[in-house]
């Protein structure tokens, strides 16, 4: 399992990396303007119902194993076809809808986009070119599930890497042999990238032993999308929420989208990494435990995780608000990124904070409620959640895109809330032992938050040294407090 951990994390953190290189390449060709606004709003949303679509095949891998186990290909291959058939019925349709109604699609999703006029012939091609790579990573998404069925962890890791990649070839490649593709370039790049993984994963299942036949059958198909509706409303709330925040961006002027995506990407590398990677390992551990009955055991591992990725993400907040204006300098201000979208972007960061600190511990509370198919439930959260971000969006949006990213927190810590009330009912970890895993981390914060104020006033060796300091603390509580203890299995203190 240890090493399990390690790969997908290695690989992750490279495919991060590389999201990174294609983040520093939009920003040199696009900079922060309305060509990549629209950019933005557009991948956000066929995204979000793509990744809602790819949760069908995550929530049937348990059907697939039981198939697999007793040894009965022609129920695996029903259930694949199952899969296929429902995603199917779902995606053609969304896309029919989007093709058929841009100017709908984009009035709803982005208000403050132009829907008439110049600006918005660019907006309305950057959608409808967009639109079909929902059928393509619905695809995709059950070539990774195999994959990970199979165990090929590696592979499914490697999604970032092999995207990414894609991307900035066709990017750097069509801008040198023929400027002016603009954003056309990125569109291409994504359908390249996700061709090329959706065909590796295929390959990986194949060779590991998939059988990949055709067989309908009715009652199956029938018991898998009852089964399926409930799991693929939660989580289609769960990643239709950044629309909102895109859509109350919109309105706070042009630019506003492209730092939100710049700032989420810094965000995404220094949190999102190491949260993704121990969660796609500890996910079919905590549904195992769970199924077998064992409660204790799981909230003890709960304990564990949450402690070790809190604690990490308290470093990142500290460096990111530290050194923010420095990395974003480095990063990001070349070609068409200027001077005052960095400026915007680094006043960004405060207002994230409070996201990065409750990020981590959502998704591993959320990965807990999926493990423990308690689906309705995660739909209610996120739900309530998105209604009250709805709710107070123009109150925040008043306030410019620092609003909207204050929303973007706010919401976070309204998910996390919620979800520590409701985890307790199945597994033994509620509000006091997730209060209990933060409070030694924050209280090794609180210590070295004097010395780093010194630093600033004073000297920045001084800061250098606090911020090295805190940072090594934090890394030792985790391992010493968190991580030693999780991988040796001792009992909860």
């Amino acid at each position: 399992m240890k090493r399990a951990i390690t790969q997908v994390a290695l690989i992750t953190l490279i495919g991060q990396g590389f999201g990174l290189i294609r983040e520093i390449v939009y920003a040199a060709y696009f900079g922060v303007s309305h060509e990549f606004d629209v950019l933005n709003v557009s991948l956000n949303a066929i995204s979000s119902v793509a990744t809602a679509l790819a949760a069908v095949p995550l929530f049937v891998i348990p059907w697939l194993t039981s198939a697999k186990a007793s040894g009965r290909e022609d129920r695996f291959s029903q259930i694949l076809t199952a899969i296929v058939l429902c995603l199917g019925v779902v995606a053609v349709p969304t896309v029919m809808l989007v093709e058929l109604s841009p100017k709908l699609v984009l009035a709803t999703i982005a208000p403050g986009i132009p829907t008439t006029g110049a600006r918005s012939d660019l907006a309305l091609l950057t959608l409808r070119a967009m639109t079909p790579q929902i059928l393509l990573y619905t695809l995709t998404y059950v070539a990774k599930a195999l994959a990970n069925l199979y165990r090929s962890y590696t592979v499914v890791a490697a999604e970032s890497i092999i995207t990414n990649l894609g991307i900035i070839a066709v990017v750097v490649l069509g801008h040198r042999l023929a400027p002016g593709g603009g954003i056309m370039y990125v569109i291409a790049g994504y359908y390249v990238g996700l061709v090329a993984y959706c065909g590796l994963c295929l390959i990986a299942a194949v060779r590991r032993g998939v059988s990949l036949q055709w067989r309908f059958d009715a009652a199956v198909t029938g018991e898998l999308a009852r089964s399926v509706v409930g799991f693929s409303l939660a989580t289609l709330v769960v990643y239709l929420t950044p629309i909102i925040f895109y859509r109350f961006a919109s309105t706070t002027g042009v630019g506003s989208i492209s730092a939100l995506s710049y700032a989420s990407r810094i965000l995404t590398v220094s949190i999102g990494t190491i949260t993704s990677s121990v969660m796609l390992v500890y996910f079919p551990r905590f549904t195992a435990a769970l199924a077998a009955g064992k409660r204790d055991s799981v909230g003890t591992e709960l304990y564990r995780v949450t402690g070790a990725l809190y604690s990490l993400s308290l470093i990142a907040a500290v460096l990111l608000v530290v050194y923010g204006e420095q990395l974003v300098s480095v990063l990001y201000v070349k070609g068409s990124f200027k001077k005052e979208a960095a400026e915007l972007l680094v006043s960004l960061f405060p207002y994230y904070v409070p996201w990065m600190l409750f990020y981590p511990i959502s998704t591993v509370l959320h990965h807990m409620f999926m493990a423990a198919k308690r689906y309705l439930l995660i739909l209610g959260i996120d739900f309530t959640s998105a209604c009250l971000a709805c709710a107070a969006g123009n109150l925040f949006a008043s306030r410019g895109v620092q609003g909207v990213t204050l929303l973007i927190s706010a919401h976070r810590m309204t998910v996390t809330l919620f979800m520590l009330a409701f985890v307790s009912r199945f597994v033994p970890f509620g509000p006091a032992a997730c209060l209990r895993a933060l409070l030694r981390p924050t209280a090794i914060l609180v210590l070295w938050l004097v010395p780093i104020a010194y630093g600033y006033r004073c000297d920045r060796t001084v800061l250098l040294i606090s911020v090295l300091g805190v940072a090594a603390t934090l890394l030792w509580n985790a391992y010493g407090q968190y991580l030693r203890p999780l991988q040796a299995g001792d009992a909860l203190p």
